[in-house]
């Protein structure tokens, strides 16, 4: 948003010029729509700097770690042009960078062609895993994430791996710039059949309730 003479500028926002129309004190302005990749990823950039982010992930999945995801929830599509169901995006403040798997990579070649975005082909000779490329290319700062979007295992995996921090940024950088995102499905919730559940409700949520006392939480 645009800051007035009289609002209190939040920190590191100070030097910041919106990429759309270069509206200082912001990192983007309120009227800030991106209609190519190009200003899409710029404002991305924009927000890195705005945050003190050395880079920011931007995985497939939504909060239930879904590969198959609602329209409001395809944020590494939106911002790549990649459709795909798997695959990671990565934004620095020079690069843009994509992994996906083999069977997407004739997709992804044809659909990044053209852009800024560099395809990384996940497990073929030569190409660095994402942990890899940020601990060779990004020797100081963090990389920011959505908390909801990173599960436990890939964040220990991540501090195991040696890179920069991962700095867990409440809410979604993506979705800052997406001013259009399509809004969150709300269908209903429909019980699952004993028969095919196996158990009942209230007794698995016993069993989960004991192994929290049992571990003492």
């Amino acid at each position: 948003m645009a800051q007035t003479a009289t609002t209190a500028v939040p920190l590191g926002w100070s030097d910041q010029s919106c990429p759309c129309c270069f509206r200082p004190g912001a990192p983007l302005c309120e009227d800030f729509t991106p209609f190519d990749m190009a200003l899409k990823v710029a404002g991305m950039r924009s927000l890195l700097k705005a945050h003190s982010l050395a880079a920011y992930l931007v995985p497939s999945g939504d909060a239930h770690s879904s590969e198959y995801v609602s329209e409001a929830d395809k944020r590494r599509e939106w911002l790549t042009g990649f459709t795909g169901s798997a695959g990671t995006a990565l934004v620095t403040a020079d690069k843009a960078l994509v992994w996906t798997d083999g069977r997407y990579f004739v997709q992804a070649a044809k659909q990044l062609s053209g852009t800024e975005w560099v395809l990384m082909r996940s497990h073929e000779p030569g190409v660095p895993t994402l942990e890899e490329w940020v601990r060779t290319h990004l020797p100081e700062g963090a990389v920011g994430a959505d908390p909801r979007l990173i599960s436990i295992d890939f964040a220990d995996g991540w501090a195991a791996s040696g890179c920069l921090p991962l700095r867990l940024v409440p809410g979604n950088l993506v979705d800052a710039v997406w001013k259009k995102r399509p809004p969150v499905s709300s269908n209903g919730v429909l019980p699952h059949p004993l028969a095919l559940s196996g158990e009942r409700v209230a007794d698995k949520l016993a069993r989960v309730g004991a192994k929290v006392c049992e571990a003492g939480c």
